[in-house]
């Protein structure tokens, strides 16, 4: 017979709270397997499995929402998503290791020097650490250790300038897109449009066909993105509309 615990013993083996489990339960992230006589909620250690998918995706910034779309999914598999959890959280690792470097640092002048004359470059290093910490954990899980060393390469080669001006590339073809959601994909004016979404991807990738792989995986799952990343006015709705239209582009410009 498979073991079963009672919510308590349950919550003190995951290390959760009582009412983390009721709420779970009422949301519908975490069904108990079971309930007892009494109607109490019954759990089994493949529910501790779930939960773990849980509070790792939790701790990602995924939203509660998110990750029950992402784990009821017909195309989930654990295998792959623990994987990618393992490799996001080292990136998380590394990002706080020289996070870490740069506040010990900071201390070390602090304790030596007086305050007017620290390193300031060294406090923005831990600002933008702790900031790309964020970015990078959503990002990473689209691609494999060697193709995301790639994009951080890729990276370092545009300067600020650059990074801003293809963000605003991006918000104003976004923007032409919404304007024109009305007509058919393969509509001509809805193919221009398309033919520079295939130049600011060729910008983005270089060309390198797993970093375009990861980009679309990425945009295939819009809900998935960060609020603070999203440009206003680009649902999945209209991202389908884009993808319908890019791949019509493409097999006409092979």
């Amino acid at each position: 017979m498979t073991q079963r615990y009672t919510v308590k013993t349950f919550a003190e083996m995951a290390g959760v709270s009582v009412r983390t489990l009721h709420y779970y339960d009422e949301c519908g992230l975490l069904k108990p397997s079971a309930y007892n006589k009494q109607k109490h909620r019954l759990y089994e250690m493949g529910d501790l499995l779930r939960l773990q998918q849980i509070l790792t995706l939790k701790h990602m910034g995924f939203s509660l929402d998110e990750i029950d779309a992402l784990l009821n999914s017909p195309g989930y598999e654990v295998r792959r998503s623990l994987k990618i959890q393992k490799q996001a959280i080292d990136v998380q690792i590394e990002q706080l290791r020289q996070v870490s470097a740069a506040l010990e640092k900071a201390i070390t002048e602090v304790e030596a020097i007086p305050a007017a004359t620290l390193d300031w470059m060294n406090v923005g290093a831990i600002i933008r650490g702790i900031v790309q910490d964020n970015k990078d954990s959503w990002l990473r899980r689209y691609y494999d250790d060697e193709t995301w060393a790639r994009v951080k390469a890729r990276g370092r080669q545009f300067s600020e300038a650059q990074i801003r001006e293809g963000t605003q590339a991006w918000a104003d073809l976004i923007a032409a897109f919404i304007k024109l959601r009305h007509r058919s994909a393969d509509h001509p004016s809805v193919q221009a449009l398309a033919a520079q979404m295939h130049d600011l991807i060729h910008q983005f990738t270089g060309g390198d066909p797993q970093i375009r792989a990861g980009m679309r995986g990425m945009y295939a799952d819009m809900d998935a993105i960060p609020q603070n990343y999203r440009i206003p006015g680009h649902d999945q709705e209209l991202q389908d509309f884009m993808m319908q239209a890019y791949t019509i582009y493409e097999e006409a410009n092979p």
